[in-house]
């Protein structure tokens, strides 16, 4: 009886980071605008055009995204995916060039962009408190854009249809901070994840607000703002590239 009863003293502290660990899971939409300009080649063909002066690009459709975390006392790792479609139409008025077709001045374009974007995380907490704590990110942050271009010239009536898959790898370096309040009812989450090689940079925000009702079952609020700037001659001799994606997301969080 007495060594059973050492036993279960012995075992608490390990019942109890046990119980702090927190798997999560949700659904989410991230509606996010995108926008910015290429110009130089990509896998040996030209490719010169402006997402929204040239394309009208706009949001038309966004696909269910998933998440699963697992948030400890001493590191987390999340691996998250979403996606996002868009569309435009406009009568160009500067040569636009896609996987190496040229649409001339005066043309009607119409565009279809897919985004799919995947993350993986691994954040390890530096130093942590009773209600919030500070740490270290690491991982891949990678896109994966489809596009699609048709364009009919307005004298010949002759129609062109181009396209170009884009890969767009990204490593995660950066801080975040995170807290709970009220018990763990409402928990919250930010991060800035910075990136610069040969001339070239890529800047990342992220904000994660989730608020539980149950125990079990949340609400998940959150922002995510990213920018890559790639001028001439840094990453690719022949390729110019700035982008922007932003967004505000919504989804329903299971924690297990």
């Amino acid at each position: 009886m007495r060594s059973a009863a050492l036993f279960l003293l012995a075992t608490l502290p390990l019942v109890a980071q046990v119980s702090e660990r927190k798997w999560n899971f949700d659904l989410h939409g991230l509606p996010a605008t995108l926008e910015g300009n290429f110009q130089g080649t990509e896998s040996g063909n030209a490719i010169s055009f402006d997402l929204k002066s040239d394309l009208a690009l706009q949001k038309d459709k966004t696909q269910p995204g998933a998440t699963i975390e697992y948030q400890g006392r001493r590191f987390g790792f999340t691996l998250s995916t979403d996606a996002q479609d868009y569309q435009g139409s406009s009568v160009i008025t500067k040569k636009v060039e896609l996987n190496g077709t040229t649409y001339q001045v005066g043309a009607l374009v119409t565009s279809q962009v897919k985004l799919k974007s995947y993350d993986l995380n691994w954040t390890i907490r530096a130093f942590t408190w009773q209600q919030a704590w500070i740490g270290v990110d690491l991982g891949l942050h990678a896109w994966d854009l489809d596009m699609t271009a048709t364009g009919t010239e307005q004298t010949t009536l002759l129609t062109k249809t181009s396209s170009e898959k884009i890969p767009v790898p990204i490593p995660q370096v950066g801080l975040s901070v995170g807290g709970k309040a009220f018990g763990d009812r409402f928990v919250s989450r930010a991060s800035f994840h910075f990136l610069r090689y040969k001339g070239a940079s890529y800047t990342r925000w992220q904000g994660d607000l989730r608020y539980f009702p149950l125990e079990w079952l949340g609400l998940r609020a959150f922002l995510d703002d990213e920018s890559f700037d790639v001028p001439q001659g840094s990453i690719k001799d022949d390729l110019i590239l700035n982008i922007k994606r932003s967004g505000a997301g919504f989804g329903v969080v299971v924690r297990f």
